[in-house]
């Protein structure tokens, strides 16, 4: 049962990484912020639920807090990585009709 458990947590989190690259590799610039809008979402939410709106521990609470958004972590590291590749791939592009339309000229 754990191991089946943990297979499906593996397969879940390839998932929103890929879903993630494919969201960002669109013509969006906005849009790959809402799978880690979601996460942050749902960290707070979570933190909110389980300590009842009290913050009785306030260092127990950052702590959580923390280690609920480390999938909102990643998911940003992974947006910013594959929009750099965008633009640097939408640079390489337009530099390549740059130079078509140069050599037409000549």
């Amino acid at each position: 049962m754990i191991t089946l458990l943990a297979i499906f947590m593996v397969f879940l989190a390839a998932a929103a990484v890929a879903l993630e690259i494919w969201v960002v590799k669109r013509d969006g610039k906005y849009t790959g912020f809402v799978l880690p809008g979601l996460t942050l979402l749902l960290s707070i939410l979570f933190l909110y639920l389980f300590t009842n709106g009290s913050m009785a521990d306030a260092g127990g609470c950052i702590v959580t807090f923390l280690l609920l958004n480390i999938p909102t972590i990643i998911l940003l590291l992974i947006y910013f990585a594959a929009s750099k590749d965008r633009e640097e791939e939408r640079k390489r592009k337009e530099d390549g009709e740059l130079d078509s339309i140069r050599i037409k000229d000549l």
